[in-house]
This record gives structure tokens, sequence and C-alpha cells, in this order.
């Protein structure tokens, strides 16, 4: 290896150097600044408000089966089973913390290309930092960040 850094001229050897060092410093320092940032402005809101939105799809409209029959103690046993069928809602903190284990887990895979990212001065955007916010909402709806709690199981 020595022998093709002796073929390498000088000034080629600084700027390799000297790209190696910028992409170190992006790597250790940038990067994780830009994660955080976009996960506190835009990522986490949005995981929150997409479970959020998918919480009131889930919700069971009411069929009305005492009303029709004339029978008014069906209504309480016709909300006891929508209770039953549907899943525990989750509270703003709980998808909060769910969407921030989602984009932790999701900080890990992205780091070298917030790195790219933020070494081209953020003109190069590599589609994995494009699509973060999906791929965060992917992992708050599975299992990974604790208990499903869309999914109906109480």
């Amino acid at each position: 290896m020595i022998e093709w850094l002796d073929r390498i001229p000088d000034s080629m050897a600084g700027v390799l150097v000297a790209s190696a060092l910028w992409l170190g410093f992006n790597y250790v320092v940038l990067a994780p600044r830009a994660m955080e940032r976009q996960q506190v402005a835009t990522t986490i809101p949005s995981c929150a408000d997409a479970l959020e939105r998918r919480q009131q799809r889930l919700q069971i409209p009411g069929i009305g089966l005492g009303d029709t029959l004339g029978l008014p103690e069906l209504r309480a046993l016709e909300q006891r089973l929508r209770d039953l069928a549907m899943p525990r809602p989750l509270s703003s903190a709980e998808r909060t913390g769910r969407c921030t284990c989602a984009a932790k887990r999701a900080e890990a895979a992205m780091r070298f290309d917030y790195t790219i990212h933020t070494a081209s001065f953020r003109l190069v955007e590599p589609q994995a930092i494009a699509g973060v916010v999906d791929s965060v909402i992917d992992v708050a709806v599975s299992n990974v960040c604790g208990i499903p709690a869309l999914s109906g199981v109480r």
C-alpha cells in the first residue's frame, strides 16, 4: 500500500487527505446534527400525525341496531362490542415515544447517506433521506418499537 501512495502526485495526495478529513468530520459531527434537526422538525411530528390518522381510520361506526329494533339496551351492548374490537388508543406521549424510537432505528441505517448529504453541502440528497418519514412510519407501526397498538390487540 505504501508503494501505491508513492505513485500518487503530491497535489493529489493533499486532495485525498482533505477529502477524507471532510468526510470524517461530516460523519462524526455534521450528519448526526442534521439527522437530529430533521427528526425534531419534521420526522417525529409527521409520524405522530400519521399514527393519529391511522388510529382515527380504525374507528368502527355504530350501526344503530338498538334504535332500529326499538331496544335501547342494545346500544350499550353495541358500544361495548365496538370498544372490545378497537385497539387501545395511543396517547400523545406514546405516539411521540414510538416515533422517536422509530426515528432512532432509521437513523442508524441512514448515517452514511446523511454524511454524503452534508459533505456535498446538501446538493446531493440520497433517496433514503427523501423517504425518511415513510420509513419511520413503517417502523413505528411495526412491532420494533413496542407493542403494536394499532393491530387490534388489547
